[in-house]
């Protein structure tokens, strides 16, 4: 919703100061980096800790293993879409 308000508020703006087409790509552009950016907050401050699994590789191993498990079924899932 505020993504929408945004976009919508930004492109008034924009179209009323005369900026046309450009204007109006600007206002999409600048609510969905704002999108983007509040996204990435909410998921640090629930995860904090989501940067330290990137750095231990140790951990992925088991993951990566399930990961090529499913290499053959995702191939057929998509071959058949």
């Amino acid at each position: 919703m505020f993504q929408s308000l945004l976009i919508t508020g930004l492109a008034l703006l924009l179209a009323w100061k005369g900026f046309g087409i450009t204007g109006q790509f600007l206002a999409v552009l600048a609510g969905n980096i704002g999108f983007q950016v509040l996204m990435c907050w909410d998921g640090l401050r629930r995860y904090p800790d989501v940067f330290s699994a990137i750095k231990d590789h140790k951990a992925h191993i088991p993951i990566e293993k399930q990961l090529w498990q499913l290499n053959w079924s995702t191939f057929t899932l998509r071959l058949s879409s």
